[in-house]
């Protein structure tokens, strides 16, 4: 039986670390939805302030899509839509127009 002052029984350690993944992947959308439901999607993927992103806002200007941010969107296009896009793909953007027009090369934004 471990002893209370066993660090690997504490449930109070110092040392552990607690690992907390981020709820990344808004609700799931209906199947299709307006350019502005789209933008409010993507909003909330990047967890930017709603009035900071347009659909002409540029990569450079939005900083949580850096590499994980990447991975964020991957992930939100495969659960949200169930469109498999690949990273390369993905890296290629270079603006939020390009998400969008993803989404409606694959029938899920309207015109």
């Amino acid at each position: 039986m471990p002893s209370p002052n066993d660090p690997a029984s504490s449930s109070t350690n110092s040392n552990s670390i607690s690992i907390h993944a981020p709820s990344f992947v808004p609700n799931p959308l209906p199947s299709r939805m307006t350019q502005e439901e789209a933008l409010t999607w993507i909003v909330q993927i990047f967890e930017e302030a709603p009035d900071r992103i347009t659909f002409a806002t540029p990569r450079t200007n939005i900083p949580a899509w850096d590499s994980l941010g990447v991975l964020s969107l991957m992930a939100g296009l495969d659960e949200t839509f169930g469109i498999v896009a690949n990273g390369a793909e993905l890296n290629r953007m270079q603006s939020v127009e390009e998400i969008v027009a993803l989404l409606r090369t694959h029938g899920k934004v309207s015109n």
